[in-house]
């Protein structure tokens, strides 16, 4: 009887701690599957680490879930990068999965998708802002984010592009080196009133405005240099080049010259060329001026004798439309719109010569003569008249 009660003893024993292994392995395998489930879905990327590095190496999804892509991690990379916005809207950007925000976009083709994703586009910055991702890395993030929404292609050959864009890039900063005081004969105001104005001057995705000391404080302290790069190769919001590729660096410099020129010394800037530039540019832009006056005061005596004006025979309406139908369409900027009689009246009481004076020397947000330098007076006059022919 003893023998059988200890025999009995021992079995509950060995029961209770098989029993109680259990549990804890299970304990410990729901511990694991949560904090499988809490895990976050991105990393933070500082800015000046190896972004596109990191988050290659912090993924281990399948090619699947990367968006096509054996050794890179799309997925990864857009939580870390393009997230932001294209999970969200912010600037516009159209949302992953969202087929009406993307139906005219997937239109244009992966190729085209995949160059705005690289060099910037409208709002968004090149690379999404990341430097330092390479053109493979943001073809797997552009392919994860539009896959729910068109038929990706094979990716590949990322790394070729790269070495050729590279290849430029060098051959870009031999030509600035090897003429360095280029930008001394550009018209930085002509090209920032064609291309950063629209930001600019309205402070429009949190552009800093020109002249705005307390908006440029902070900037100015990084040195010109920096200003620079930032607005060749983007930054933030800011598209690289503000979104025109066809400007050449120097170019570039020349409209950041103009544009932070109320709130940075000209020493600052790179000197007394510069400085001596900007002078010749506004004895250049006087001279203009009064030549625009003389032509306006042979006009109003031509009209008064009887004759057609001398911009009679000229094409106003193409004029309008290459130039001006950007904002008088769409009535960016408080441009009034063509054809909008309420939102003219004030303006035609002014009378149609004060209308040819703010079309040619520029009045409020709207740039000289629609921010083409090229146009002659005559021409200008040609495009105001078609532009308020409808409320005349």
């Amino acid at each position: 009887m003893k023998s059988s009660k200890l025999i009995m003893g021992c079995l509950a024993t060995l029961g209770l701690t098989a029993s109680a292994g259990i549990a804890l392995a299970q304990d410990d395998a729901e511990r694991e599957a949560i904090a499988e489930r809490l895990k976050p879905v991105g990393e933070l990327c500082v800015q000046g680490e190896d972004c596109g590095t990191m988050a290659a190496a912090s993924g281990g999804g399948s090619s699947a879930s990367s968006g096509g892509g054996d050794d890179i991690d799309g997925a990864g990379i857009y939580n870390n990068v393009c997230m932001a916005c294209h999970e969200t809207g912010a600037a516009g950007a159209p949302i992953r999965g969202d087929e009406a925000a993307w139906a005219d976009r997937v239109e244009q083709g992966f190729a085209t998708l995949l160059d705005h994703s690289i060099n910037g586009f409208n709002a968004m910055p090149a690379r999404g802002g990341n430097p330092n991702l390479s053109d493979a890395e943001m073809e797997a993030a552009t392919a994860y984010m539009v896959e729910p929404v068109m038929d990706v292609p094979e990716l590949g050959g990322g790394d070729d592009t790269a070495a050729e864009e590279e290849a430029s890039s060098e051959e870009s900063s031999g030509d600035a080196a090897a003429d360095a005081a280029a930008t001394a004969g550009i018209d930085g105001e002509a090209i920032y009133n064609q291309v950063c104005m629209a930001c600019h001057m309205t402070g429009a995705a949190g552009a800093p405005i020109r002249g705005e000391a307390d908006q440029w404080s902070a900037r100015v302290e990084q040195g010109i240099e920096t200003l620079y790069d930032h607005s060749i190769n983007g930054f933030n919001a800011m598209p690289a080049k503000g979104g025109n590729p066809n400007l050449s660096d120097d170019e570039v410099k020349a409209s950041v010259d103009y544009l932070v020129e109320p709130v940075m010394d000209a020493t600052e800037q790179g000197g007394a060329e510069e400085a001596a530039a900007e002078e010749e540019a506004t004895s250049k832009e006087e001279a203009a001026t009064e030549e625009a006056a003389t032509e306006e005061e042979a006009t109003t005596e031509e009209a008064a004798a009887g004759s057609e004006p001398a911009h009679a025979g000229i094409d106003g309406e193409a004029i309008y439309n290459q130039v001006c139908m950007a904002c008088h369409m769409t009535g960016a900027a408080g441009a009034p719109i063509r054809g909008e009689a309420d939102q003219w009246s004030a303006r035609m009481e002014q009378g149609i010569e004060t209308l040819y004076d703010h079309s040619i020397n520029g009045f409020n947000a709207m740039p000289a003569k629609g921010g083409n330098p090229n146009l002659s007076d005559d021409e200008v006059k040609a495009a105001t008249d078609y532009l308020v022919e409808p409320v005349q």
